[in-house]
């Protein structure tokens, strides 16, 4: 409901709106192209089910009325600084904080993009706002590839991996991996922070940090791998 209030606002000029790349088939593809029904949205999860019917409502209202907009697909973002209630954070909490780190499916395969490239996507969008009523500009926002166990190499911190020890999300996709050719073609993006250099960066900022406090860790570890 906040994306439909947002879209009605009558002074609203243009939306850049963050839907997700859980709305694709687990398979690599341009993420862009959905012609003729082939790579058709998917929702398999609650989030991924309110990011589609946002997308729905807003195409609406571009056909209906031009309405300016451009719609991003970003894969799995991480290098927050404020939360670890998402994987590399929580995986870096843990490890810095804990004996015993305890994981869900080291298979898991993602693409993965640091926070400062996800924000150059979002501004990068700005520059199609004179054409996106027009047409839809999915865009991906895709960085380097891995699976949650390769992430756990890559972190040069303490403690002992227990992996399978956290319940599996019902319909979760094992693998979601993307094309980023279409985010540089339309909005001239591409990622410039390496997965290794952005997990060294995750991990140097945690322990600057010192004792995080309790409270940011969410009451359930379910693994959350967006």
């Amino acid at each position: 409901m906040g994306t439909v209030n947002l879209a009605e606002d009558a002074g609203l000029r243009f939306l850049a709106f963050g839907s997700s790349c859980s709305l694709r088939p687990p398979k690599l593809m341009d993420w862009a192209s959905a012609k003729k029904g082939r790579n058709a949205p998917e929702s398999r999860q609650p989030y991924s089910v309110s990011k589609l019917a946002a997308e729905r409502y807003l195409l609406y209202l571009r056909d209906a009325y031009e309405f300016p907009l451009t719609i991003l697909r970003p894969f799995n973002t991480y290098g927050r600084k404020e939360t670890t209630s998402f994987v590399v954070e929580r995986i870096v909490w843990q490890m810095l904080t804990q004996d015993v780190v305890r994981l869900g499916d080291p298979s898991i395969v993602r693409d993965w993009v640091h926070i400062d490239d996800h924000v150059r996507a979002y501004r990068s969008a700005w520059g199609t706002r004179e054409r996106s009523g027009k047409s839809l500009t999915s865009a991906p926002a895709g960085s380097e590839r891995g699976r949650i166990g390769e992430l756990v190499t890559c972190m040069t911190v303490p403690g002992r991996i227990e992996w399978h020890t956290l319940p599996k999300r019902p319909l979760d996709v094992p693998v979601i991996v993307g094309d980023a050719g279409k985010a540089e073609a339309l909005l001239g993006w591409r990622p410039i922070v390496g997965l290794e250099e952005g997990l060294q960066i995750a991990v140097d900022y945690w322990r600057q940090k010192g004792e995080v406090s309790a409270s940011l860790l969410p009451p359930s570890l379910t693994h959350h791998a967006e």
